[in-house]
């Protein structure tokens, strides 16, 4: 199932995280994996494609070099996106443990509030498929910075066969419905674009991003499939988010 679930902190112990926190959540919450099912946290560290995503840390505080900085008494969150099943039942134990805890993220302590689910009834890939309307023009806001690697290359421009082939691979990796790969996603064409690039801060490396808006255009004369796919993969990528470090809180996209 297709599911986000949003946790919800209140900072006890002023502090700071690097960049967006996408480091420290994704630690988190292998850790809260590890209480809700054994073994769980240690065979998803291990899957290469992972079945989920994560937003960045979302609430009021000062971004300074490189740092996010958290202040006693406000309020935070961040999302985890379920793309599978499985990975939605492990999200519903972790939701279960997330009440009257002290967390630390960073350097900062925070007490754990609440956990609201986003979509209601969640979704599935068949919802998708059935609800997609053939579309020559759609537009994508890329809300966290985005990025693809290519080959040990960061590539910092989105590309529609990066865009776009991101998503079909996140698709077929995790959904029952497999999309054809042998389309040829080079024909859709960046019709403009307001894009501005971003350093963000790991622990021990650092990734340029980019946010802002591209457009995107099929050209007129195009195979029948292609306007439908754009549409079903521009949807898909507002639950899985889109490139590289989508479970650090990269990635995060909105359709439009």
């Amino acid at each position: 199932m297709l599911q986000r679930f949003k946790f919800i902190l209140e900072c006890i112990e002023a502090g700071a995280v690097r960049g967006m926190g996408g480091g420290e959540i994704h630690g988190l919450l292998f850790s809260l994996l590890r209480k809700a099912k054994e073994g769980a946290a240690e065979i998803l560290h291990k899957t290469v494609e992972k079945p989920l995503s994560l937003s960045p840390l979302e609430g009021t505080g000062k971004r300074r070099s490189g740092y996010f900085y958290l202040q006693v008494g406000e309020r935070y969150s961040f999302t985890v996106t379920s793309l599978t099943e499985e990975m939605h039942y492990l999200l519903e134990q972790v939701a279960a443990l997330w009440g009257q805890q002290e967390v630390k993220l960073g350097t900062g302590v925070l007490a754990a509030r609440k956990v609201e689910v986003e979509i209601p009834g969640g979704l599935t890939y068949q919802n998708l498929v059935a609800r997609a309307r053939s579309t020559l023009n759609t537009t994508l806001e890329f809300i966290a910075p985005t990025s693809f690697r290519q080959q040990g290359t960061q590539i910092v421009f989105p590309l529609p066969e990066y865009v776009f082939g991101s998503l079909r691979q996140g698709w077929n990796d995790h959904g029952p419905i497999q999309l054809p790969s042998d389309l040829d996603l080079s024909l859709i064409r960046v019709s403009r674009y307001r894009l501005r690039t971003q350093l963000l801060h790991f622990n021990r490396y650092k990734i340029v991003g980019f946010t802002g808006i591209c457009s995107y255009q099929a050209p007129q004369k195009n195979p029948d499939f292609l306007p439908w796919l754009l549409a079903v993969l521009a949807d898909f990528g507002e639950i899985a988010g889109v490139g590289y470090k989508t479970t650090m809180g990269m990635g995060v996209v909105r359709r439009r």
